[in-house]
């Protein structure tokens, strides 16, 4: 039997309200760069990160767009994940009054006890609408939780970290 980890792929699928900033999350992680830009469509968008350390691929599954457009025809997306990032943005009450609907689809769609993350994303806005002492949702649902901001590059890699660790039994 091989071990050997090498190119190993695993499949992740990032979701959230429509410019919550998770296809500038990916960038992020994929380039470094960050390219502050709103990807208007709908469906995923799929990008590989390598991750050198572990010598694994993760096959990256952004849902863009709004919500409504996300329906049964993109059910294989997540029946595929073996790790699901949630994310809101600090700035809009409605993306984290809207956690509670993403988790609902993750938890009916995707494999069960998958690694869940949530993220509050552009921490680094002074105007925040969700403040630390209200964010809540990870704890009654038992996920990790990262505050982030891909414009500081603030925690950026921490969430991919974490479910690499998960995915590779912390190897």
């Amino acid at each position: 039997m091989n071990n050997n980890k090498r190119n190993e792929s695993h499949h992740i699928i990032i979701v959230g309200d429509a410019g919550v900033g998770k296809t500038v999350f990916v960038q992020r992680n994929f380039s470094g760069d960050f390219h502050h830009e709103y990807k208007l469509g709908f469906g995923f968008d799929v990008t590989p990160l390598y991750q050198p350390e572990k010598q694994i691929v993760l096959n990256v599954w952004v849902q863009v767009g709004d919500q409504k457009f996300v329906g049964s025809n993109y059910k294989p997306y997540y029946e595929l994940a073996e790790a699901a990032i949630i994310m809101f943005d600090v700035t809009s009450r409605e993306s984290y009054d809207n956690l509670e609907y993403w988790y609902d689809k993750v938890s009916k769609l995707c494999p069960p006890n998958i690694p869940i993350v949530l993220c509050g994303t552009k921490c680094d806005v002074k105007e925040r609408k969700v403040h630390p002492k209200d964010i809540l949702f990870h704890k009654e649902k038992g996920l990790k939780y990262f505050d982030i901001s891909s414009k500081s590059n603030y925690n950026v890699t921490k969430p991919i970290d974490y479910i690499v660790d998960k995915i590779c039994g912390g190897l």
